[in-house]
């Protein structure tokens, strides 16, 4: 382990205040909706198809972000008592958001699209032909030509401060704007808890007004009697925060889309009948199982396709295109590289597939010539193209550099006698941690002991770490720890986490004996 500089908690607090010393503080400071570029003009066009009774369809995502982005605006409506009907897409039988297969099976006067669209171009001359009002709200990446419609995108919003908010933001947003040209009693602090999801799943930045959102979500999450909350705080006996947001509650609403529906999430999240939302919670619990299945026999397969060089780009038909997001982000972080992996498709001769890693969108520019679709941000993205077109993607993509390796995120060393409750508490001033805001760590000395292995198959490690009179609980996840090193000096790296009942305790991220 590298030496680090020697820190006491005033330093510690000094460091973490200069990540948020720039950052907006509280909800009263985030911008008005009417910074989001065409919001207000939106707003009165909705309002008007209310006016007129005409009929609204709203087109989500079938990933977490579009599943909430989708409940905001439905439980938004409710509460105006205005029906509308929800679309989300099937990934198997539809494709992705707003298409030429999906308007096949829609009638409305006004479609609204949520976390999906800007790229929507055919589906908008469609639109256009059926008469059909087409209002896109989404946050992803813009391509030089846009769809011919009524959009709003943060990316196209020159005076809205912070471009990366994800789809479900974009429509709280919205619905902030439609509460102020009807001039609405809505409490827009409701919906925080569903965003909350969202901002977690789809990595946004922890700065600015995702920090601020996400701060009051975590919170809203915590003293939520929604019926899905209550089960999932009854299910994972975690101290909420991003990690279970990312690690338990967003995977579980994902395996949804990636496996069948994504409406089975979006019913679940829309549920108030506890026993129903039981019901809808054990499906999602068994499709996950399935998944977790099928992603690890596919990860496994992929890793020996691997190369040693630029972009990782793997196919094989026999994929399950449901979990080759989560395959292809396993195999980023695994090697530090892009990735791309790509299964068959339903359209003869296409493959296509999903990119984890860094300059996602960048690098998919560069080799445009070769695709026949693609779209995102630029740590996620999709593409499609011709299985003739496979060799020579990988070919052109071999040297690109992609390889990045993430910031050190250990801040200095702290004497054991130091990890008290006013540290910890101290650290947990600072949350949520994430993306833009990495949890920090800290390296320390102190023996271990009552070294135990757990999980179902074993494979961690829990145990004591003592110096003198102090005693913390530990944890090392995808390890079991000889047991040889019982009672001996270590140098741990570490960082704080939670347990399944929501006691603190040490996560040891790496270790060694002490020389």
């Amino acid at each position: 382990m590298q030496n680090h500089i020697l820190l006491n908690k005033d330093s510690i607090r000094a460091l973490l205040d200069a990540r948020i010393s720039n950052d907006i503080q509280t909800l009263k400071d985030l911008p008005p909706p009417e910074s989001l570029c065409n919001l207000t003009i939106i707003a009165k066009e909705i309002h008007k198809s209310i006016k007129n009774n005409k009929k609204i369809t709203l087109i989500g995502d079938y990933d977490v972000d579009g599943v909430v982005s989708s409940v905001i605006v439905k439980e938004f409506f409710d509460l105006i008592s205005y029906p509308l009907d929800v679309v989300i897409p099937n990934r198997f039988k539809d494709g992705y958001g707003i298409s030429k297969k999906l308007l096949e099976r829609i009638s409305a006067d006004v479609i609204i699209t949520v976390d999906n669209g800007i790229n929507a171009v055919e589906a908008a001359k469609i639109c256009e032909q059926k008469n059909i009002k087409l209002i896109i709200t989404d946050h992803h990446n813009p391509p030089e030509i846009l769809p011919s419609a009524l959009i709003c995108n943060p990316k196209l919003s020159p005076n809205f401060p912070q471009a990366d908010i994800c789809g479900a933001c974009v429509a709280w947003y919205m619905c902030a704007a439609l509460k102020k040209e009807m001039n609405l009693g809505v409490n827009m602090t409701i919906f925080l808890d569903f965003l909350a999801l969202a901002i977690v799943s789809d990595v946004m930045p922890l700065s600015g007004i995702n920090r601020v959102l996400l701060k009051k979500g975590i919170e809203c999450i915590k003293n939520s009697n929604k019926t899905a909350f209550k089960i999932l705080k009854e299910k994972y006996k975690s101290h909420v925060d991003c990690e279970l947001i990312s690690f338990s509650f967003a995977p579980l609403l994902n395996c949804a889309g990636r496996m069948d529906s994504a409406m089975l999430s979006y019913e679940f999240l829309c549920e108030r009948d506890y026993a129903i939302g039981r019901k809808k919670f054990e499906h999602l619990l068994l499709l996950n199982e399935e998944r977790k299945k099928i992603q690890n026999q596919t990860y496994l397969h992929a890793k020996d396709m691997c190369e040693n060089s630029g972009v990782i780009v793997v196919y094989d038909e026999s994929w399950h295109e449901g979990i080759l997001g989560i395959v292809s982000a396993r195999l980023s972080e695994e090697y530090k590289k892009t990735s791309i992996v790509l299964s068959t498709s339903d359209e003869g001769g296409v493959i296509k597939g999903s990119m984890r890693g860094e300059s996602c969108m960048e690098i998919l520019d560069s080799c445009s010539d070769l695709l026949l679709k693609y779209g995102g941000h630029n740590n996620a993205a999709g593409l499609s193209l011709k299985l003739e077109n496979l060799e020579q993607l990988k070919d052109r993509l071999r040297f690109v550099e992609s390889f990045y390796a993430r910031d050190d995120l250990v801040l200095g060393e702290v004497l054991f006698k130091d990890l008290d409750d006013e540290f910890f508490n101290m650290i947990l001033c600072y949350e949520p941690y994430g993306e833009g805001n990495f949890k920090p760590h800290f390296k320390t000395k102190a023996k271990i002991t009552n070294i135990k292995h757990i999980g179902n198959n074993g494979g961690h490690s829990a145990f004591v770490l003592r110096d003198d009179n102090l005693y913390l609980n530990a944890i090392k996840f995808g390890e079991e720890i000889p047991k040889i090193l019982e009672n001996s000096e270590i140098e741990i790296v570490f960082c704080h986490a939670f347990n399944y009942y929501g006691e603190l305790i040490v996560r040891v991220i790496s270790y060694k004996e002490k020389e």
